[in-house]
């Protein structure tokens, strides 16, 4: 192998943005690491510029380890791990021995000898050897959110913490939030009711709820899920679809006029597929999705529907029910 041109040309013609070095905040550009705020410093910036780069799905990322420093080199592998798709690769480079803290870079094509405090060495018969280096690819256990935004290192850790805690699901009807694992996820007051709805199920007789059909809407899903709607604001509760709706409509006033009209006739399938699609995206999106699984809404089982080819597929969480408090 020969390079086209002297090594010393080619390193001059590297050149790093100086918009993107690492420097503290207002403050001057770190060009060695010396202490521990400098590699706090150094760690979020190559996760920022991982992401950036991992964002563009036309190129794959080749990364080395070789040189620097060991720290420089176990955040490479960090962050690698965290943003690393399917085709980015990690890499290390070896020389012969003896031919290291040298200026030998490549085997040239003919005899040269030099110096090494390890004594005289021929470059043409140094070897280079380029190894790949397997590590561990983290990117699809972590959840998009934090791969949306800028990620810090203390929130890779709590991700890990996630995957390593216990199964629990936690109501906050209060704060119409779901904690799943420890984390808590905000929904909207229709997927909070809806989520509730089926968390009772669950508690009760784990039957689930069947998808309507498109022509024939449940009034007793309607009912159920009405009146969670109604428990957000007050403990009362109606045994006719009907008068709940109506009670919404006249006197609660804090559901919106289409969604009390759309549940006249009962809960139509679009309605149903529409808070589950809803709410396993935003568990997925703050959850990794091995744990996301626990929680989210899925079919439980199938049976024949009478007068159909197509069978009843009945919905629910399939979750233990002493992992949940409510």
């Amino acid at each position: 192998m020969c390079w086209p041109g002297s090594i010393s040309d080619a390193i001059s013609g590297l050149k790093l943005d100086a918009n993107r070095h690492p420097s503290y905040p207002g403050g001057a550009p770190i060009e060695s690491i010396e202490s521990s705020a400098q590699v706090k410093v150094l760690a979020e910036y190559m996760l920022l510029t991982f992401k950036r780069l991992s964002e563009d799905q036309n190129t794959c990322l080749h990364v080395s380890i070789a040189g620097g420093t060991k720290t420089i080199g176990f955040y490479l592998n960090y962050a690698m791990s965290i943003y690393a798709r399917k085709l980015d690769t990690l890499t290390h480079v070896f020389v012969t021995d003896g031919y290291e803290k040298s200026d030998f870079f490549f085997p040239t094509k003919t005899q040269q000898w030099f110096q090494t405090p390890n004594g005289v060495f021929d470059k043409s018969q140094g070897e280079v050897t380029l190894l790949d280096i397997p590590f561990l690819r983290l990117r699809e256990l972590i959840p998009s959110s934090l791969l949306e935004q800028k990620m810090t290192f203390q929130q890779v850790i709590d991700v890990h913490k996630v995957l390593n805690s216990e199964v629990s699901l936690h109501i906050d009807r209060a704060a119409r939030e779901i904690r799943c694992s420890g984390v808590s996820i905000n929904l909207s007051e229709a997927n909070f009711a809806f989520y509730c709805m089926l968390v009772d199920d669950l508690l009760d007789s784990r039957e689930g709820y069947d998808v309507p059909t498109a022509s024939e809407p449940c009034k007793l899903t309607a009912l159920h899920y009405i009146n969670k709607r109604i428990s957000l604001y007050t403990d009362r509760s109606f045994d006719d679809l009907n008068i709940a709706l109506t009670y919404c409509e006249n006197t609660l006033h804090k559901i919106k006029q289409s969604e009390i009209d759309g549940l006249r006739t009962g809960m139509k399938k679009s309605f149903f597929s529409q808070r589950k699609s809803e709410i396993n995206k935003a568990i997925r999106r703050f959850l990794p999705a091995s744990i996301a699984e626990h929680y989210d809404i899925d079919s439980l089982y199938e049976v024949e529907r009478k007068g159909s080819s197509k069978p009843a597929n009945y919905y629910g969480i399939n979750l233990d029910r002493e992992k949940i408090e409510a």
